[in-house]
């Protein structure tokens, strides 16, 4: 459940950088292990956990950057 909730929050960030990022050049994938591409994700504040009530989501900090695979991986 933790790996979720990383992958979630990861994926918020992205999205948050993303849209506030006009002007920025996407990040080029990198080959990592076993053939899988990753992009680095640069520290950054978002506000995660917002359930639809004004005020329930919290600011969340990432405090250093680090790269995460551009596909959603699973366990069969």
């Amino acid at each position: 459940m933790l790996s979720h909730r990383v992958l979630v929050a990861s994926c918020l960030v992205v999205i948050t950088l993303t849209a506030h990022a006009a002007q920025a050049q996407p990040a080029k994938p990198k080959d990592g292990p076993l053939g899988m591409k990753f992009v680095p994700l640069p520290k950054a504040t978002f506000y995660m956990g917002w359930n639809g009530q004004k005020g329930s989501a919290k600011k969340t900090e990432i405090k250093e950057g680090f790269e995460i695979a551009i596909h959603t991986v699973t366990q069969g």
